[in-house]
C-alpha cells in the first residue's frame, strides 16, 4: 500500500501544470467519487483534458523515480499479522519495476538483450533493466523446436510488446511480430 498526497480540487490548474514532455500518471476523482488513473504524455493531454472534464479533483504524478515520493509505504502484513507503516525515502525494486512498466505500451517496439533460455522454452530478455519473456510460439513464424535455434544468450534483439501485466509485474514479448521479412508457414 502506498499513500500519495491528496488530490487538488483545482483540476484546471493540475492540467495546466502538466510538463511539456515525458509521461505522467494522472489521477482523478470523478463526479461519483470513483478514483481512476491513466498514464499520458504531451501528445495525449488534449484527449486527457476532455476525458476528465467534470472531475472533482486530480493530481499528476511523475513517472521519473527521482521525482516520485510517496508519503509512506506499508507492507501487508508482518509475520504476526499486524500492518505496520514503514517510512522510507528510497524506492524498492518493485517501485522501480512499476514505474518502468507504466511507461510500456502494447505494440511498442523495443530493444533488449537475451539473458536466458530456460529449459521449458521461455526466452528471457532484459529490456532496460527489466526482465521480460518471449514464449516459444512468439519467436518465429516457423516451427521452433529449440529457442536456441532462433536466439542466443547475449544477443541484442528488437521485440514487440504483446502485454504489460502491472499486477504480476510481467511483460510478454514477440520476436516474430516485428520480423516483416518472414511469412507464416503453411
Amino acid at each position: 500500500m502506498t499513500v500519495w498526497p491528496d488530490l487538488s480540487t483545482d483540476v484546471d490548474a493540475v492540467l495546466a501544470s502538466l510538463p511539456e514532455e515525458g509521461p505522467v500518471e494522472f489521477v482523478w476523482e470523478d463526479e461519483n467519487g470513483e478514483i481512476s488513473s491513466t498514464t499520458a504524455d504531451g501528445s495525449e493531454y488534449g484527449e486527457l483534458a476532455a476525458h476528465v472534464a467534470g472531475a472533482r479533483a486530480a493530481t499528476a504524478l511523475s513517472l521519473t523515480l527521482d521525482e516520485r515520493h510517496p508519503l509512506f509505504t506499508a507492507v501487508l502484513p508482518d509475520s504476526d499479522g499486524v500492518l505496520r507503516a514503514r517510512w522510507r525515502t528510497e524506492p524498492t525494486q518493485s517501485d522501480r519495476n512499476w514505474a518502468f512498466l507504466k511507461t510500456l505500451r502494447r505494440g511498442q517496439i523495443c530493444t533488449g538483450t537475451v539473458t536466458e533460455i530456460a529449459s521449458f522454452g521461455v526466452t528471457f530478455v532484459d529490456i532496460g533493466g527489466f526482465t521480460a519473456m518471449i514464449n516459444v510460439p512468439e519467436l518465429s513464424w516457423r516451427r521452433v523446436d529449440q529457442p536456441s535455434g532462433v536466439v542466443s544468450v547475449g544477443q541484442e534483439i528488437s521485440v514487440e510488446i504483446l502485454d504489460v501485466d502491472l499486477v504480476r509485474e510481467r511483460v510478454s514479448l514477440s520476436l516474430k511480430g516485428i520480423a516483416g521479412s518472414e511469412t507464416p508457414s503453411p
